[in-house]
């Protein structure tokens, strides 16, 4: 016997998570936004520079980890804490004026900097930036900002001035002569000194060329012993020769110490001679070199 059997229809089965019927698009969006973000402060907690937002009344409402370390203070105690705070008087003006004049222009300020106090009393100096933060209308909300402590670099350019200061100071009151060249023998700067023995002013000595101090005779000399320390570059040499003065005469040896120089790219010679007068030479007029300008 045959029995004959209807089948059954195939059951579906129910998938046990819903399908995301949204686009794609819309689905990847915050997950990348959410990526950003994470990115974003992962750079705040890295970098050494403090990052600030602050409100327009000046308190500050956002900033990173090393915005704590350059105030000192702990994060709960700069929460809303008013810049004034970490400043004196005259710099607490410096930065209102610098914010107000961000929010009148809408323009960022690069670059300003000020001193700051620090939760221990220690003095240190900022170097900011700063940029207008606008709310979703487009009305001025609050500013924002990165802020990099300079103390060391402000340490060594107030050393260096000094040290220049002294130098200056020194060599414009030394009684001997001293004066400087550029690669190519024209004056850049010379003492009073050297301006006194020669009788140039100084509008007249700056620009000329070394020739004016050598005699003829004993240029090539000079200026062979010159070249030679230039291309071997050897730090110091000395020479001797008669110096002429502006009006042709003569007066005394000129006893020199030539100082090599190279700073970054620019080369040149320092020079500390040291005239000693000879009474045997006759004071008499001859003819030099022309009085090369550069």
């Amino acid at each position: 016997m045959i029995i004959a059997i209807k089948s059954k229809k195939s059951v579906k089965h129910k998938s046990a998570v819903k399908p995301n019927k949204k686009p794609i698009s819309k689905r990847v969006k915050p997950q990348k936004e959410a990526a950003s973000e994470e990115q974003y402060q992962n750079i705040l907690r890295n970098i050494e520079d403090g990052y600030y937002e602050i409100n327009l009344r000046g308190d500050f409402i956002f900033f990173n980890d090393a915005m704590c370390r350059i105030l000192g203070y702990s994060r709960k105690e700069m929460t809303r804490m008013n810049y004034r705070r970490f400043t004196d008087k005259e710099n607490a003006e410096k930065i209102f004026q610098t914010f107000n004049n961000v929010y009148q222009t809408g323009n960022p300020s690069k670059g300003f900097d000020w001193k700051i106090i620090r939760k221990n009393g220690t003095e240190r100096f900022v170097e900011a930036s700063l940029s207008l933060q606008k709310d979703s209308s487009g009305k001025p909300a609050g500013f924002l900002g990165i802020i990099r402590d300079v103390t060391e670099r402000r340490q060594a350019e107030d050393a260096l001035r000094q040290s220049e200061e002294r130098y200056r100071t020194f060599v414009e009151n030394a009684s001997d002569v001293v004066f400087r060249t550029d690669v190519n023998g024209y004056f850049t700067f010379a003492n009073q000194a050297m301006l006194r023995i020669t009788g140039y002013s100084e509008k007249e000595f700056i620009g000329k060329h070394y020739r004016v101090l050598v005699r003829q005779d004993k240029y090539g000399e000079v200026m062979k012993l010159l070249v030679g320390q230039y291309k071997s570059r050897i730090p110091n040499t000395y020479q001797e020769f008669p110096i002429v003065q502006k009006d042709g005469q003569e007066n005394g040896l000129a006893k020199i110490r030539s100082c090599f120089l190279k700073r970054a790219s620019r080369v040149a010679f320092r020079q500390w001679p040291v005239i000693s007068p000879r009474t045997s030479w006759p004071k008499k007029k001859f003819n030099t070199w022309p009085h090369t300008t550069h």
